[in-house]
């Protein structure tokens, strides 16, 4: 019993072993064909101790040969990595940004042969500087460089030009308020010697009663109204006046308007040769009002007649025939326009300075040059003035003299 039981353990031995062997035997065949399989993947079927490539067949990587850092291109030939061709070899440096000579500086000791050359202009405010190499570009350095224009009596633009190419603009220095009114009104900023200056402005002047303007801009004509006027007018309208009568016409109408609302100052008007009977004068309207003138004047007009008794009119006013009505405090003015000499002979200059000083009348005469011979007895002896009945700007004449008589009695 003991002999069998013995044989029994040994031979169980002998199987377990064998078992074991078995297995072993079985794991390797297994790790055998998978490093066959793995092997075959990556295309070694001959021999599965073929060695890896280095490189696909016509891949290509950049490259560089020192010193110069490149860029080159090599290839795959054959599995294995070709020459590197088409690499930067060391060249002269030049202002690029880029180190050309392949010493490891960028830009250094560049040969581009601008450089240090002079550069801008020493005209005006300008000046020249030198060409350096900065930050791989070329550059003037140290030049003073053209600027907008200033008024400041140099040339900023550096176009040998000082001052110029400066915009003009719409200016005025006076107080604001008085902008366009009266005789004020803007003019034009330019640049005069280095500074602004406002040309062609009108600002405020200082009140002046002698021309029927605003000349202190303050919204109303300069008058003095403080003196009674009785003013006659003696007008000549025969057609001789043709080319006087207009400017006549526009003197008396704007001096009328600048003392429209003046109760001192009144208007009569005598015209002469009566447009009914030739040689004779017409009383036109006794004193009125400047405003209630203004009707009369402006319907004075050229008649076609011819004889102009310039003595008989003045006369037989100043004898009182046609009823005036002066003002015994008043001063009176007589005004006479006319291109012609007198032609009544029943009367001298003196009669009629005679019966003018009786009235107190002062003579202020518009006459032709030619024939102011006629009347400058008249007007010494009654202390008048004796103005030209001619020229471009009779209109503002006539209202200058009548504006400095209101102005100075």
């Amino acid at each position: 019993m003991g002999a069998r039981q013995g044989r029994v353990e040994a031979s169980y031995g002998h199987d377990r072993s064998w078992m074991r062997w078995r297995l072993f035997d079985a794991r390797l065949a297994m790790l055998s064909f998978v490093g066959l399989l793995t092997l075959s993947s990556l295309g070694c079927r001959d021999s599965p101790l073929r060695p890896v490539p280095n490189c696909l067949e016509g891949e290509t990587r950049p490259c560089t040969v020192p010193p110069c850092p490149g860029p080159g291109i090599e290839t795959c030939i054959d599995n294995e990595w070709g020459p590197c061709e088409g690499y930067q070899e060391p060249r002269p440096e030049m202002c690029n940004g880029r180190d050309d000579s392949c010493d490891g500086f960028v830009d250094n000791n560049p040969l581009d042969p601008e450089i240090g050359e002079r550069c801008g202009t020493n005209t005006g405010r300008c000046s020249k500087g030198v060409i350096r190499c900065i930050h791989g570009e070329l550059t003037c350095v140290g030049a003073i460089e053209p600027r907008p224009e200033e008024c400041n009596g140099m040339d900023d633009d550096c176009d040998g030009i000082i001052d110029n190419n400066i915009p003009e603009e719409i200016c005025y220095t006076g107080p604001p308020e008085t902008r366009g009114v009266g005789i004020c009104h803007a003019g034009i900023q330019r640049c005069v010697r280095g500074a602004f200056v406002c040309e062609h402005e009108q600002t405020p002047m200082p009140f002046d009663c002698t021309n029927g303007l605003d000349n202190n801009c303050d919204g109303s004509i300069d008058i003095e109204d403080d003196t009674d006027i009785d003013l006659v007018l003696f007008v000549d309208w025969s057609g001789s006046m043709v080319r006087t009568l207009s400017g006549v016409r526009n003197g008396l109408l704007r001096f009328a308007e600048a003392y429209r609302d003046s109760d001192r100052i009144r208007i009569a008007t005598v015209v002469f040769p009566d447009a009914q009977n030739d040689g004779y004068c017409a009383l036109l309207e006794d004193f009125v009002s400047p405003s209630e003138a203004i009707a009369t004047l402006q319907s004075l007009q050229i008649q076609r007649v011819g004889i102009e008794p310039s003595y008989q009119c003045m006369y037989d006013a100043a004898i009182g025939l046609y009823d005036l009505d002066y003002r015994s405090d008043a001063d009176v003015i007589f005004m006479l326009f006319t291109d012609e000499p007198n032609f009544n002979n029943d009367l001298t200059q003196e009669d009629v300075a005679e019966a003018m000083n009786e009235l107190g009348a002062t003579g202020h005469f518009f006459v032709d040059p030619l024939f102011q011979h006629h009347y400058d007895d008249i007007v010494e002896q009654t202390e008048g003035i004796m103005e030209d009945l001619e020229g471009e700007y009779l209109g503002d004449r006539v209202l200058s003299h009548l504006l400095s008589q209101t102005c100075s009695m």
